[in-house]
């Protein structure tokens, strides 16, 4: 009898435990699965979510012991029960409350993550009984009270995490070989694919947006397959390259690196021909260490074409322009706003906060453009993309149709209008200095009481204090009022506004975009223009 009710009881803790760590796996999706950063993220939060659920833990624990050590005598054990069911109502309210609040990146339910959930239910399962079991033999015998083993129960959450990271680490070598078999496959698929045109993107900043660009201006001329959203790893490329048709006449594919041979690794997977070249920063200068391993790793692309090959290369970004010395087998060029000997420019540039209008020229050849984008940075971005669809024979003139017909990439400077004449622009995807550049000169065009709403800028390593006070600085010269997200993290920028000579009554600070929001419901007013400049992953909340 009481082994069944151990049995029940198991698969009732294990499916509860399963809920709660959807914290703990949407901070390892977020984290590319890497266990390092996981861990990190423990330090990063000084280990809130888990203190949350070993309070609850504890008080559970608590009230299961003192129901039964008053009382339990005189019910022969019934409210033993009641005691439980305190532990599983807390965590179920528990886990309710967190599914309700708002997430900038859910957890998406890939076989991935139902592969790992699967493990952690069988070692939840295994945990759980093995301590009824074992809780069970010590009461036989010290002869102590039976609460000891649903004791053990509510105690269980505590060990979560150790049980979250043994789920990924029993899971690693088959994920690696399933890692192994894709990028496989997908090698084979794109070297049997030899009228492919296959294009390569990578910068540290503007890469989704010269992606789209380029892909909607060589659709004027071709069938083209571009890697979507921010598909710019080995898997993401992979998952697309299964996707593309026998009619798909170019494939671009956007590269992203963290760490150095990351751009290495993927130029063998795609083997481009062509490449972009976007602005070069100091994007993730935590995993690099230095703005020349920076430069070093994404000029990888630019060394990996063949003679045959053709490189562009932003001319409006000084890490980028510094390439164009280094050496390689292919031609490259230059392409944007700024600077000499430009194979594509834009001139005579009128930015508005209703659009830009500008002359795009190419190879001797001029045509008039327009664009509903906002920001002398997509003009740049425009160029560059335009000089490589160039290239690849699409005309001038149907290139400037492309351009008139662009749409903002989704929360990248992307301009909303609402009911109550209130505009907002959602740059919640920018996370370069560059980027915090442009979103400020944007808002500064605009009539009205101008707030900025940010948690600042991350994984920008020893410098990250610093970039972040100097971010605050130029807040200063365009802002009427700022609602900072995170008290720790964005105490730099809260110094850089104050130095600055910032009214610090108009400087709000808070934990969570979810206060903040609260906030504005009751502060926002016609005319208002707000600018919404970064958000940070849900593993950087502060709560």
């Amino acid at each position: 009898m009481m082994d069944g009710v151990y049995l029940t009881l198991s698969l009732i803790n294990a499916f509860v435990l399963c809920l709660t760590a959807y914290k703990f796996f949407q901070t390892l999706q977020l984290n590319n699965y890497k266990l390092n950063k996981f861990i990190g993220w423990f330090k990063n939060t000084n280990g809130k979510y888990f203190s949350r659920l070993a309070i609850m833990s504890l008080m559970s624990s608590a009230v299961i012991l003192v129901i039964n050590t008053l009382f339990g005598e005189y019910f022969d054990g019934a409210l033993k029960w009641l005691g439980l069911m305190f532990y599983f109502a807390i965590f179920i309210c528990f886990i309710t409350y967190e599914s309700k609040l708002p997430k900038k990146k859910p957890l998406a339910f890939t076989s991935r993550v139902m592969r790992l959930y699967s493990v952690l239910f069988i070692l939840a399962y295994a945990f759980t009984l093995g301590v009824l079991l074992l809780s069970a033999e010590l009461v036989k015998l010290s002869g102590f009270f039976t609460t000891f083993d649903y004791m053990a129960i509510s105690l269980s959450p505590i060990v979560l995490p150790f049980l979250t990271l043994l789920s990924a680490l029993i899971m690693m070598p088959y994920e690696r070989m399933r890692y192994v078999h894709y990028k496989k496959k997908s090698y084979r698929v794109l070297q049997d694919r030899k009228d492919l045109i296959k294009i390569g993107i990578t910068g540290s900043y503007g890469k989704t947006s010269v992606k789209n660009f380029l892909a909607q201006m060589l659709a004027e001329k071709y069938i083209v397959h571009a890697t979507p959203s921010s598909y710019n790893t080995p898997m993401g490329i992979s998952k697309s390259v299964s996707k593309l048709k026998d009619e798909d006449e170019i494939f671009i594919a956007e590269m992203g690196a963290r760490n150095l041979g990351d751009i290495v690794e993927l130029c063998a997977l795609v083997e481009p021909k062509y490449a972009i070249i976007t602005g070069i920063g100091n994007q993730h200068l935590e995993t690099f260490r230095t703005e020349e391993n920076i430069r070093r790793e994404k000029f990888e692309l630019v060394k990996s074409l063949d003679s045959d090959g053709f490189a562009v290369i932003s001319s409006d970004s000084a890490g980028s322009v510094e390439m164009m010395a280094r050496t390689t087998k292919c031609e490259k060029v230059l392409a944007g706003i700024d600077g000499e000997n430009l194979f594509a420019k834009a001139k005579d540039i009128n930015c508005g906060k209703g659009g830009s209008t500008f002359v795009l020229s190419i190879d001797g050849k001029d045509v008039e453009c327009s664009t509903v984008l906002l920001g002398r940075h997509n003009i740049s971005n425009i160029v560059v993309a335009a000089a490589l669809a160039y290239r690849l024979g699409v005309a001038v003139e149907d290139i400037a149709d492309a351009i008139s017909e662009l749409k903002p990439v989704l929360h990248r400077l992307e301009l909303i209008e609402n009911t109550n004449n209130i505009t907002v622009i959602d740059d919640t995807f920018n996370a370069s200095v560059e980027g915090t550049q442009a979103a400020l000169e944007t808002l500064n065009m605009f009539d009205g009481r101008k707030i900025i709403i940010t948690p600042g800028l991350v994984e920008l390593g020893v410098r990250e204090k610093q970039i972040n006070k100097e971010f605050g600085a130029r807040i200063a010269k365009v802002a009427d009022k700022v609602y900072l997200i995170g008290q720790i993290r964005s105490a730099p920028i809260k110094d850089g506004l104050s130095e600055s000579g910032f009214d610090e009554n108009m400087i709000e600070v808070y934990n969570s975009l979810k206060d903040v929001k609260s906030i504005l419901k009751k502060e926002l007013k016609a005319g208002d223009v707000v600018l919404w400049e970064n958000d940070l992953p849900d593993d950087y909340n502060e709560n």
